[in-house]
Order: structure tokens, then C-alpha cells, then sequence
């Protein structure tokens, strides 16, 4: 592996930087990215937020998730084809 790919998913199920979808970027705050890079390996940070805001009633709640596990799929196979380490920074349900 070249790299380590961090990949940052800051949401709540599909309420972006609510609730524990703050968590991830608190973990960057605290150093995560910088305890990943004392392994010897250079880190490449991408952050995943969906293209479209979903509402407070909790009915898109499902749809979102399943839009960002599609995602953070598609990220965490591009990083293994492009030889880097995937490692995801996810914190909620």
C-alpha cells in the first residue's frame, strides 16, 4: 500500500454534521489523521457528503443511508485500485 485514504462520512444517518455526524471531524480535530500518518505512510483525507440535503422528518432517513454506503463503496474501492489503505472515520448508527 502507498497510502493510507482516510474517508470521512460526517453524518447521521442523512443529516450532514448533526448529532454524532460531528464525531469524524472531531477525531480529525484530535489527531486522527496525524496517528495514521506516524505508521510511515503518507494520508489523503476525503470527506463524503451527500449532493443533496434530506429532510428533518426522518422519512428520507433509509435513502440517505443507503446513499452513502453506495459511497463510501465506491471510495474504498478506488482507494484499493489506486494501491492505498482504506480506512474509514465513521461514527452513528
Amino acid at each position: 500500500m502507498d497510502e493510507f485514504r482516510l474517508i470521512v462520512v460526517p453524518h447521521e444517518l442523512g443529516r450532514l454534521r448533526e448529532g454524532v455526524g460531528r464525531g469524524p471531524e472531531q477525531l480529525l480535530t484530535a489527531g486522527a489523521r496525524e496517528a495514521l500518518a506516524a505508521g510511515g505512510l503518507p494520508v489523503r483525507t476525503q470527506v463524503v457528503e451527500l449532493d443533496r440535503p434530506h429532510d428533518r422528518t426522518g422519512e428520507g432517513d433509509v435513502d440517505a443511508s443507503f446513499e452513502l454506503i453506495r459511497e463510501v463503496a465506491l471510495r474504498v474501492a478506488a482507494a484499493l485500485r489506486e494501491g492505498a489503505f482504506p480506512c474509514c472515520s465513521r461514527r452513528g448508527r
